[in-house]
């Protein structure tokens, strides 16, 4: 069960950091900018990842 904790933290630190660089609380804004924040950064290592290795 840590390992499951430490995992879901290390995916959803890029939202997390940029939440409270922002200085928002993630109860507030129902986690709209943490999962935009996430999708855009996760998205972006799976671009470069796939085309890394495609061909």
């Amino acid at each position: 069960m840590i390992v499951l904790r430490k995992l879901l933290g290390f995916f959803l630190w890029p939202g997390n950091a940029a939440s409270r660089a922002l200085s928002i609380d993630v109860s507030a804004d129902g986690g709209q900018v943490r999962s935009l924040v996430n999708g855009l950064v996760w998205g972006a290592v799976l671009l470069i990842l796939a085309l890394v290795f495609h061909g």
